[in-house]
């Protein structure tokens, strides 16, 4: 092979860390780039007027984004974007989206990672080469949690129909010329299911870790064409596990990874980048978001055009992820298995623990621990029903440790709910921290509240919501704003956790029967 034939190999270390670097803070302005996210209220137009919250916080995230485009290079500048990040995912607890979450605990082993090799190496004067190999463990770790659980929570009857609906969306979305309504439901679950669950075992393995990371970008293509939040993250994740250099190579090919290398390594052409996507994202903010903000595109009488429905950060993203499946394409058809980075044994205890809070973290949901999966994915998983509809899991693992102290009133609906005592208090404290009205905090706030603890009923007031404390040293571990409950009917609480309502020797309830 000449010289000139030879595949484009740059500074392997730096160039890995740096793409991660440059695709991670991408993905928190596509994160933001969504009507709710709580940014530059002043420009926004939300046509539907849902917020998660508007404040300083996803501010901040946002600067510290544009800052790491414009210094994707230096550790710090990754650092600080995963402490903001993982501060801006409590701020908005105990509501948040599956990307915010999955984003949230990319930003935690950043840090991890980070404060293990200052501890190890006693210096804060960390060497990319040596973050980015610390990181690419802990991260396929979370890929394959996250791919296994979207598989394992679609096995319900509801997610057939939703998984469908949501194919529907896509495909009126690009080619509403195709016959969709002719494709049976279970076919669209079966691709959906098949293809989460081939990710989560192919990443598993050396072998067949390139066809893992094909899928994922892939998958990102495809899931990010609407939620391209979430795609963003997931391919930002994915970096670290690629040979950048022979992602590389067909740019080389076209006589421009020389170029876009020159230009990378200057600072200024750095800077306006990050000023420019800056612009782009005030611009899109002015103009209304896309899916989120625009319901009436898919109406059933709608005839949208790409312009109707295609904003500017919207473009940006799929030449992106376009380009990079690509570039991978072409480097699976070269050089197959060499497309993944190699990966050696994590050698310290901190590097699972992150993988290993993601598997508790929804395995929680089939323990009682919370009734709302992390990443739902339209899944439509129930376990605390009379009918729970996971067809593995259903009630089987359900405990009601965290139901002891339950709180109780009649909703507008006339139907009665209850929720745990802390998760309520979590919510009201959301609701006067981001400014915003939430339906059950309204109901209990205006209701007549029953306290059902040990299976006794007494009466209770909003007032002394905020004087309850945490009564055991498992509810101070996993904290009630991150492991959540929402409210329930008092009938399938009934159903699902009997104990509750038994009322203790010589004790009277106040509950009808």
């Amino acid at each position: 092979m000449d010289a000139s034939e030879k595949p484009y190999l740059p500074d392997r270390p730096g160039v890995d860390f740096s793409f991660f670097a440059w695709f991670l803070a991408l993905a928190v302005v596509f994160q933001l780039a969504r009507g709710d996210m709580g940014v530059f209220p002043g420009f926004r137009n939300t046509p539907n007027g849902y917020t998660l919250g508007d404040g300083v916080v996803p501010l901040v995230w946002f600067c510290c984004a544009l800052l790491t485009l414009a210094f994707p290079t230096r550790v710090w500048s990754v650092v600080l974007l995963a402490m903001t990040g993982l501060y801006d995912f409590w701020w908005r607890l105990p509501v948040a989206t599956p990307s915010i979450y999955f984003h949230a605990l990319v930003s935690a082993q950043i840090a991890f990672t980070a404060a293990y090799l200052v501890v190890r190496q006693r210096t804060l004067h960390l060497s990319s080469a040596a973050f980015i190999d610390a990181l690419r463990k802990p991260i396929l770790g979370l890929l394959v949690g996250l791919f296994f659980f979207g598989a394992f929570h679609k096995l319900t009857g509801s997610a057939i129909a939703a998984t469908s609906d949501f194919f529907a969306l896509v495909s009126r979305y690009y080619v509403p010329f195709l016959p969709m309504w002719r494709v049976p439901d279970v076919m669209c679950w079966l691709v959906t299911i098949g293809g989460e669950g081939a990710i989560a075992c192919t990443l598993l393995f050396k072998r067949t870790r390139w066809v893992g990371v094909l899928l994922c970008i892939g998958f990102t293509a495809f899931v990010g064409s609407t939620v391209y939040g979430f795609g963003a993250i997931i391919l930002a994740a994915v970096m670290p596990l690629v040979a950048v250099p022979l992602l590389l190579e067909p740019l080389d090919r076209l006589n421009r990874a020389d170029s876009l290398s020159r230009i990378a390594k200057g600072a200024t052409w750095r800077i306006v980048f990050a000023i420019l996507i800056g612009g782009l994202f005030i611009i899109d903010h002015a103009r209304g978001f896309s899916l989120a903000d625009r319901p009436w595109l898919f109406g059933p009488a709608a005839r949208p055009t790409i312009g109707n429905a295609l904003t500017i950060l919207q473009v940006v993203w799929f030449v992106l992820n376009t380009t990079v499946l690509a570039c991978v394409l072409m480097a699976v058809y070269r050089h197959r298995s060499r497309i993944v980075a190699h990966i050696s044994p994590a050698r310290a205890g901190i590097s699972y623990a992150l993988p290993l809070f993601l598997a508790c973290s929804e395995l929680a949901l089939y323990a009682g621990w919370k009734n709302t999966p992390a990443f739902t994915m339209f899944s439509g998983v129930t376990v605390e029903s009379c009918a729970p509809n996971h067809w593995i899991a259903r009630s089987h693992f359900l405990n009601s440790f965290f139901y002891r102290d339950l709180l109780l009133v009649t909703a507008p609906g006339g139907e009665r709910i209850g929720i745990p005592a802390l998760s309520l208090k979590e919510k009201w404290r959301r609701s006067r921290r981001l400014g915003v009205v939430d339906s059950d905090v309204e109901a209990y706030r205006d209701g007549e509240i029953g306290r059902l603890h040990a299976g006794v009923e007494s009466r209770f007031s909003f007032n002394e919501l905020e004087h309850l404390r945490a009564t055991s040293w498992v509810e101070v571990l996993l904290p009630r704003r991150l492991f959540f409950l929402n409210s329930v009917s008092e009938a399938n609480l009934r159903c699902s956790m009997p104990d509750l309502f038994s009322a203790t020797p010589g004790a009277r309830s106040s509950l009808k029967p």
